[in-house]
């Protein structure tokens, strides 16, 4: 950015506001450094540099998160599927994004998508980074307990975490799948 200021008389001063934009994708904990310099024709030892300013990125992702059964009746004996999306609204990138999802009472888990892990009754998927207004869909497969007593409803949520959203570990609204044996 190039000013042209005119005349400035001896120990006068003009303020200048340089505003500029971050990338969403600059990651949290860079340091961005400016340097401003002036030059005058009248000037012997050519340009004056000010001293750095360093300033240092903190992203603001803002995730949501929400779960579906892909049926509205669960059988029992049978597998129960769910959907999971997770959606950074911005502005900035979602960076170690992290999705959990407990396995739900009455049931055992089957599969999971994108590299979901089961450890401890509990599905984890490294999602990594989400870009902002982008989103992320996961699948979760369960099968239902063959014992389970029709109208027992399966009651399930998820959870996104990132170092990057102030308001994480944010939990979906629970996905309630009721049992329905007489279909």
């Amino acid at each position: 950015m190039v000013w042209n200021l005119g005349e400035l008389a001896p120990a006068a001063e003009r303020v200048l506001t340089l505003t500029v934009g971050v990338p969403a994708n600059v990651p949290m904990g860079t340091v961005i450094t400016n340097i401003a310099n002036a030059d005058s024709d009248n000037e012997p030892n050519g340009p004056v540099n000010s001293d750095p300013n360093e300033v240092t990125v903190e992203t603001l992702a803002n995730l949501a998160i929400s779960k579906q059964s892909t049926t509205a009746r669960a059988v029992a004996g049978e597998n129960l599927a769910y959907t999971i999306t997770v959606t950074n609204n911005g502005p900035s990138d979602a960076q170690e994004v992290v999705v959990t999802d407990p396995i739900p009472m009455g049931t055992t888990f089957v599969s999971a998508d994108m590299g979901g892990m089961l450890e401890n009754g509990i599905v984890t998927w490294n999602v990594g980074t989400l870009p902002a207004g982008e989103t992320v869909t996961l699948s979760l497969v369960v099968l239902v307990d063959a014992d389970l007593a029709d109208g027992t409803v399966i009651s399930n949520i998820a959870i996104v975490n990132s170092p990057t959203d102030p308001e994480t570990p944010k939990e979906s609204d629970p996905d309630e799948t009721p049992v329905d044996n007489n279909r």
